[in-house]
């Protein structure tokens, strides 16, 4: 069983990694975990009542919390919450109906060091929090509605390199693999699309084919050369008019 001090030194700890990580995302947790563990092992440590926290914000929190435990939210989620919220209740140091939208929007601008994804995180968490509020009729309305979450980070997509090309044709292993690999590389289609063609769909004069794409939009891709070589190579094992739809197995 964890004693009061271990459990008062966990929860300090926790707080810790919790606030620097937030003011330092790049640090290293799993390293950091084990240096303050060391060093909080040399003191004695017990709980004291958080009077930074408003009393009406924190009862509110603890009720969320509890509800969303009957919703079968798991420890690691429900730890975050409750991370989360009582650092913004410091932050807001007022009762909750005091809170405007303008309060939050103070909030997350305190963090620009974050990514993207961090403050949507941390926007979801409170409108999740205050959203519930609402829901229960604990307040009348939602600071929270009226802030949008940010766009999501878009990358642009990895290409393959050529080292990575000629690996991938190394280990196809039958015509029909080779054909699907040429034509994925050549086109850019999903394999849902190209899953679908029938020979009727193919234009080998133009090198050419239509794919029906998501919504049941018809677009027309390009194969190279290679692809089309080995896309025929392909078709002329097969006696149908389908193109990629398994059959059994392949010669090769």
């Amino acid at each position: 069983m964890i004693s009061p001090k271990q459990h008062a030194g966990e929860q300090l700890l926790s707080q810790l990694i919790f606030d620097i990580s937030n003011m330092c995302p790049s640090v290293e947790t799993d390293m950091l975990r084990t240096k303050l563990s060391e060093i909080i092992s040399a003191y004695q440590i017990s709980f004291q009542e958080d009077l930074s926290i408003n009393y009406d914000l924190k009862k509110k929190i603890n009720l969320f919390l509890s509800a969303k435990k009957l919703e079968g939210l798991s420890k690691r989620t429900l730890y975050s919450y409750e991370l989360e919220l009582k650092f913004f209740a410091r932050k807001a140091n007022k009762s909750s109906d005091k809170i405007s939208t303008t309060d939050l929007r103070v909030y997350l601008g305190q963090f620009p060091h974050l990514k993207q994804s961090s403050i949507t995180r941390k926007l979801s968490i409170l409108k999740s929090f205050f959203g519930w509020l609402v829901e229960e009729e604990i307040m009348a309305h939602n600071p929270a509605r009226k802030i949008k979450l940010p766009k999501k980070e878009r990358h642009l997509p990895k290409a393959l390199t050529v080292e990575e090309m000629e690996m991938l044709r190394e280990v196809c292993s039958t015509f029909r693999e080779r054909a699907i690999l040429e034509v994925l590389y050549a086109t850019g289609c999903r394999l849902s699309e190209i899953y679908k063609l029938n020979h009727n769909d193919i234009n080998r004069r133009s090198l050419s084919a239509k794919v029906m794409g998501k919504g049941s939009k018809e677009r027309e891709v390009y194969f190279s050369f290679k692809a089309m070589y080995h896309l025929e190579k392909y078709l002329s094992s097969r006696q149908d008019e389908c193109c990629f739809v398994w059959d059994g197995p392949q010669t090769t």
